[in-house]
């Protein structure tokens, strides 16, 4: 993946490999851009076992929280929204995150 200007630039053909991650920017005047990029390995690791989706719409589901994450970063509000994703199942408890002010 190249960039220029913060901007990722993808090249896409008839082989595509195996699913990487996926990248979301949030532009606002006021925040400026918000880019953040969440690794498939590591989500799908965490969440196929507990959500069938994960492994029936894989580059979905990474796009879904590349996109959230943004949003949460750019917009912090102030308390923990969780998504059935981010919640322990077993517990029922949401998994702690703390606002990150830029």
């Amino acid at each position: 993946m190249d960039a220029v200007q913060g901007v990722p630039i993808h090249k896409f053909g008839s082989k595509r490999g195996k699913i990487l991650g996926a990248w979301a920017v949030v532009k606002t005047k006021s925040r400026g851009n918000t880019f953040t990029f969440a690794d498939f390995a590591e989500y799908h690791t965490a969440l196929s076992g507990k959500n069938p989706v994960w492994n029936s719409m894989p580059s979905a589901m990474i796009e879904k929280v590349a996109q959230s994450n943004a949003l949460k970063r750019t917009f912090p509000l102030g308390v923990i929204f969780a998504s059935d994703d981010e919640v322990n199942i077993e517990t029922n408890n949401p998994v702690v995150s703390i606002p990150i002010k830029y």
